[in-house]
Parts: C-alpha cells; sequence; structure tokens
C-alpha cells in the first residue's frame, strides 16, 4: 500500500457531496485502491496541549474522499529553510522523486506552507517574496495551457468558469513566489508548470497553482454545489490515484 505525503497547511474547502468527478477521474483505474494512506506533515507549535498539530479541517478533506490519514511528525519549528520541518519534508520529496523516476506514482500536494517548503526544494534557495496576500478570496487565474494539466484537463467547464469568476479560493499566507523569480528561477520552471496565479492588495502577481511537469482547499466558509464540486475534483486527483 502506497504512502502519500500531503504537506497541508492554510487551504481546505469543507465536503457534503461525493459527486459525478468519480466517475471521469476513476476511469483510468483498473485495480483502484479504495483505502489509500495519506500523511499530513504535522506543523510544530509551542503550545501546552502538545508541541505538534494537524487541523481537523485537512483530516476531513482527505477522509471524504476515502483516504486514510496517517501524521508524520516533523519536530522543531515550522522553518522552510532548515530543522526538522524542512528535513522532513525533504525526506520524502527525494523519496517522491525516486519513485516517480522509477514509473511509479508517488505524488506529493503542497498547499500555503506546503508549497513554500516546495519551491525551496526544487529551486534548492529561498526565493520567497512577502506579499500582501492574508485573509484575501480571489478567482483564479489560470494561466495558458492550464487543461493539459493533470488537475484540471478533465474538470467540467461549469466548475472551472465558477472557479475563475467568483472569488472563492482563500489566501492567507505572507510569503509567495512571485511569477517573474518563479520563471527566472531555470530549476523551478523547468520542474513546474504555472497554473494560476493571483495578485495580492499590494499588485504584487504570484503563483497559486502549480503543476510538476514529470508527473505529478478548507477554510472557504461558502457551501455551493460549485465549490463543493471544485474542492471535491482536486481532492480526487489526489486519492483516486493511490
Amino acid at each position: 500500500m502506497r504512502t502519500l505525503l500531503c504537506v497541508l497547511f492554510g487551504l481546505a474547502l469543507p465536503f457534503e457531496i461525493y459527486t459525478r468527478a468519480t466517475n471521469v477521474i476513476s476511469m483510468s483505474q483498473k485495480r483502484p485502491n479504495t483505502r489509500p494512506i495519506i500523511g499530513i506533515l504535522a506543523m510544530p507549535v509551542v503550545s501546552k496541549y502538545g508541541d505538534e498539530y494537524i487541523r481537523s479541517d485537512y483530516v476531513k478533506f482527505l477522509e471524504s474522499g476515502g483516504a486514510r490519514v496517517v501524521p508524520i511528525r516533523s519536530g522543531g519549528g515550522a522553518n522552510t529553510t532548515q530543522g526538522p520541518y524542512y528535513e522532513s519534508g525533504k525526506i520524502f520529496y527525494d523519496l517522491a522523486l525516486q519513485a516517480n523516476d522509477q514509473g511509479d506514482y508517488f505524488p506529493i500536494w503542497g498547499t500555503c506552507l506546503g508549497l513554500e517548503l516546495l519551491t525551496v526544494l526544487t529551486a534548492k534557495k529561498y526565493l520567497l517574496s512577502d506579499t500582501d496576500s492574508k485573509n484575501l478570496t480571489l478567482p483564479l487565474t489560470l494561466a495558458e495551457g492550464y487543461r493539459r494539466s493533470h488537475v484540471f484537463k478533465h474538470m467540467p467547464h461549469d466548475i472551472l468558469n465558477y472557479l475563475r469568476t467568483e472569488p472563492v479560493a482563500q489566501n492567507n499566507h505572507q510569503h509567495s513566489i512571485l511569477v517573474k523569480d518563479f520563471k527566472a528561477s531555470s530549476k523551478l520552471s523547468e520542474f513546474y508548470k504555472i497554473l494560476s496565479t493571483n495578485h495580492g492588495r499590494d499588485h504584487l502577481e504570484f503563483v497559486s497553482f502549480m503543476e510538476a511537469l514529470g508527473f505529478e482547499p478548507s477554510n472557504a466558509h461558502i457551501r455551493s454545489l460549485e465549490l463543493v464540486t471544485g474542492a471535491l475534483w482536486t481532492l480526487l486527483f489526489v486519492v483516486e490515484p493511490l
């Protein structure tokens, strides 16, 4: 049974239904794994309740797609350039590269701090910039060629239209990888493809969705069919192929 590392921090959407998305994504599965095990890298904290935590939203997000969730304890502080959190993430990042090079499917999903960590691991340097993007909900500005991605290629037009016209993608981060810095880094631009971008209040354009070229959401308090289906679609991309 494969184990997937999901570096999930900052974005996961509530689920109420399991819809038509399953039919399209699972039709390529000859022997689907109905209960994949997905690991979530825990967030180090200083608290009287413990030294690490995983938000219940993330667990419910994955369990709603049929996955089993296990915590991956990192220890230490939440630093994306050094320390136990960085080192734990790098272990699974390297394992994913090895597995995919051998033809095995080992995806990593990075949200918020997880995405930041992936850029550091791939670029082998810190390229993030400060942006005014905390507590900011925006529609996705989809990039050229997004339909050729694994995430979006089968997504229904009505769901795509909703994601790119309604402010449903929550941003709650202070650091971002700017589009200009992404394109200037050959290590990033040759490894990932930008699928969507956004602008913060400071008008700086940052990468909001990217996908590895070699393959390879819960705080929005709006419960509509389109939003739930769009979130479910991204969940199935993670869960169904395992």
